[in-house]
């Protein structure tokens, strides 16, 4: 992930293109989430390890609560994209792309995840906000299968919904496994689970 020292001036607003420079710090954030954990996301960390001021993260983060909202986009986001990939729906495809990408740099997307999980537990201010950035994914999600039922690739014998809450769940079960113990998720479990995937939403289910 983009870890750039992050420019600054002497007083006031840090200088550079604001957008640009409060991505680097999430990128930064998401590294810190996967090493340290949510406990260890502070914005003094942040800045001792984005080489700067706690006064430049404040700029773009007024708290910490407002840094994790800012992380929790990012990681939905990227999410969000990947679906809007995949317009043209081929069902193998996507679920191959979904998963490479998912397990890529060693299964960091789904450590961060999990941290923003074990947050919003502890945050009751950050956990509407990431509750209502769930729903968009899960109606992004659902949008994308009921697409996939209607070029019939997607068994229509089961709710686009439940569809769409099942598969995140399941992924929820995996980052978990990936969090505590790796090794079983060999490329050959991996494979197997993308084989498992494609299984239980083909139409030939349906009954």
């Amino acid at each position: 992930m983009n870890t750039k020292k992050i420019t600054k001036s002497s007083r006031g607003r840090p200088v550079g293109d604001h957008d640009e420079k409060r991505n680097e710090l999430l990128c930064t954030a998401i590294n810190l989430l996967v090493t340290d954990g949510y406990a260890g996301l502070s914005m003094r960390n942040l800045a001792s390890k984005a080489q700067v001021t706690t006064g430049a993260i404040t700029y773009y983060f007024s708290n910490k609560s407002e840094l994790m909202k800012g992380v929790s986009d990012e990681l939905f986001n990227r999410f969000s994209l990947l679906l809007a990939k995949n317009t043209e729906i081929d069902i193998k495809q996507a679920v191959e792309e979904w998963i490479n990408w998912t397990y890529s740099d060693g299964g960091e997307i789904w450590k961060a995840f999990l941290q923003v999980q074990f947050y919003a537990a502890e945050d009751k201010t950050f956990i509407d906000y990431a509750q209502k950035r769930y729903d968009i994914f899960i109606s992004q999600l659902k949008h994308f299968i009921e697409s996939g039922q209607k070029s019939k690739q997607i068994r229509n014998d089961i709710p686009a919904e439940i569809l769409a809450e099942q598969l995140s769940a399941m992924g929820d079960g995996m980052m978990i496994m990936q969090s505590i113990y790796p090794e079983r998720l060999s490329i050959e479990k991996i494979a197997q689970f993308k084989k498992g995937i494609l299984s239980l939403i083909s139409p030939q289910l349906a009954v």
